[in-house]
């Protein structure tokens, strides 16, 4: 239980890994807030885990400034915020020279620009705790 009853919010946290880092971090004893964009998403993932450990769902799009804003919002009220899990992420997987930039714009839109943020308003709330950690996952289609 070495994270036990430290705070933790994953956004993504409907996808197939933002349910098993959730699964991983409520084995350690943490409080979790998950985030998504699909509440349909959200409530299987919720389903999984044990009921002490789920503080809440957000209903978050990561692209949306006012979004993320009124999800961190909600995390404060509660209380203090140790851990973001920056999960949120989309692909596309047409070759490079077929892609329009549209499509380009969107995935940087969430990758990018979500983890950005997600990240300022974490860093909002641990800057005033005094403490906090931020873990970014990748994809190996980024070096591909």
């Amino acid at each position: 239980m070495r994270l036990d009853k430290k705070t933790v919010l994953i956004t993504g946290a409907g996808g197939q890994l933002g349910t098993r880092f959730a699964q991983a971090f409520a084995a350690e004893g943490a409080l979790l807030w998950l985030a998504d964009t699909s509440p349909e998403r959200l409530a299987k993932t919720a389903e999984q885990l044990p009921a002490a450990n789920l503080l809440g769902t957000l209903v978050m799009d990561v692209t949306q400034p006012e979004s993320v804003e009124r999800a961190f919002a909600q995390v404060k009220a509660r209380g203090a915020l140790d851990v973001l899990v920056n999960n949120a992420g989309i692909g596309v997987f047409t070759p490079f020279w077929e892609r329009d930039y549209a499509e380009f714009m969107q995935v940087m839109s969430v990758n990018a620009g979500g983890t950005f943020l997600c990240t300022r308003e974490a860093l909002r709330l641990m800057k005033d705790q005094g403490q906090g950690a931020i873990i970014n996952i990748g994809s190996v289609y980024g070096v591909v």
